[in-house]
């Protein structure tokens, strides 16, 4: 909520590359060493890749406030991470479901 009213005014050019790290290349990553490091169990695969496409933690915010540095930025990260994060999310989410991630893993 604290993140909601805060005001929106400009995105830092920062943000969008960050958002883009963090919801596709992080995936992508956590991908690769599930793969270079495993053979791991699908459900833990499957449990790491979900976690891996979650938006920003709200905790970004927590910490740009307490000290006070990049709050606004930090707080438009959030908002935007997050909407973005609906359709990533929900295309890994569907990928997990229909065995595509599975058989991208144990080829």
């Amino acid at each position: 909520m604290t993140v909601a009213l805060r005001p929106f005014t400009r995105v830092p050019w920062e943000v969008p590359p960050l958002i883009l790290i963090k919801l596709v290349a992080h995936l992508v990553l956590a991908l690769i060493l599930m793969t270079a490091f495993g053979p791991f169990d699908a459900d833990w695969v499957k449990t790491v890749v979900l976690m891996a496409a979650l938006p920003p933690a709200l905790n970004v915010f927590v910490l740009a406030r307490q000290y006070d540095a990049w709050v606004e930025p930090a707080s438009g990260s959030v908002l935007i991470g997050t909407l973005v994060s609906v359709a990533t999310l929900t295309t890994v989410m569907w990928l997990v479901q229909h065995g595509v991630l599975t058989q991208l893993m144990f080829r």
